[in-house]
């Protein structure tokens, strides 16, 4: 999904990203180091966690699209999902930023939370997370964000080739 909607040419039904993509009108931007993205991660996250709607939206591309364990949100919905959180410490850890080509990129990185959603207690986490950024008329926007609360490592299953399973 990432890579289909930050690499592919889009519909031309979409006016937003249609004429943001026309050949003659988009300005090249420097490929991103991976400190640049991973600022631009934090001051949306800053963002989010301060409820400033207007800086969040500017940092986010007009197809933007998140991925929570509760469904999938376009940016009016994750803005208005704001007031529901009161967010006092985030830690990240494990940041890696991934080229996709040189109007795409993946980033990568573990989070742990302290906070509320709706008055109850956020899970600490710690969460793994994902940020795809493209390149819109030269400017590197948020285009796809995915949160997963990470879970212990299960042992592997024993395989059951090989065993004699008596019938009943």
């Amino acid at each position: 999904l990432v890579f289909v909607a930050a690499c592919t040419n889009q519909p031309m039904g979409n006016e937003n990203t249609a004429n943001a993509n026309k050949g003659g009108e988009m300005k090249a931007a420097a490929p991103p180091s991976e400190a640049d993205i991973i600022a631009k991660e934090k001051a949306a996250r800053d963002a989010f966690r301060k409820k400033d709607a207007d800086a969040f939206k500017k940092m986010l591309a007009p197809d933007y699209v998140e991925v929570l364990d509760s469904g999938t949100k376009d940016t009016a919905e994750s803005i208005a999902g704001m007031k529901d959180f009161e967010i006092s410490d985030v830690t990240f850890a494990d940041w890696k930023m991934t080229t996709i080509d040189k109007d795409a990129a993946l980033l990568t990185y573990t989070v742990k939370v302290k906070g509320t959603y709706q008055g109850k207690a956020l899970p600490e986490g710690p969460y793994r997370e994902a940020s795809a950024y493209v390149n819109r008329n030269g400017e590197w926007l948020a285009i796809y964000y995915q949160e997963t609360l990470a879970q212990p490592e299960q042992p592997m299953p024993m395989p059951t080739y090989g065993r004699i399973i008596p019938c009943g």
